[in-house]
């Protein structure tokens, strides 16, 4: 979506329009909060760049719903965390993955979806840039 009908749909909400009729230009309102539910940004909790805390006040003020990072295991306490804080739903996703790491993101996965805070797994990140392995063949 564009970011004139993000601003036509904001505009329609503000003036209290139906967002299920289609405007003049064929573009159709939707709600905020269907936009927001929409969009998500990537941390680097996973790498130890971003710390939790201000990932979720930062989230929180953006409105932000969901996360991508990388899927370290130590880090799962930190996404509860910003889960719990700010309602954000992780996407985890693991660079140049072999057999030991798929079993560390299935850990991992079932840990965040226990808590409410799992959205999804991405497959292997750039694996252009490293070799994948899955059950001994590269």
């Amino acid at each position: 979506m564009g970011s004139r009908a993000v601003i036509l749909a904001l505009i329609a909400l503000a003036a209290n329009v139906d967002p299920r009729v289609p405007a003049a230009d064929g573009v159709t309102a939707v709600r905020a909060g269907d936009f927001l539910d929409s969009i998500g940004v990537c941390t680097h909790i996973g790498q130890g760049i971003d710390r939790a805390s201000q990932s979720a006040a930062a989230l929180v003020y953006a409105g932000v719903r969901n996360i991508r990072d990388d899927g370290n295991a130590s880090h799962v306490p930190d996404w509860i965390s910003v889960h719990e804080k700010a309602g954000a739903r992780v996407v985890l996703t693991w660079s140049g993955p072999g057999d030991a790491a798929i079993a560390s993101l299935i850990s991992s996965s079932k840990q965040l979806a226990a808590a409410g805070a799992l959205l999804a797994l991405e497959g292997p990140n750039e694996p252009n840039n490293w070799g994948v392995t899955f059950q001994g063949q590269k």
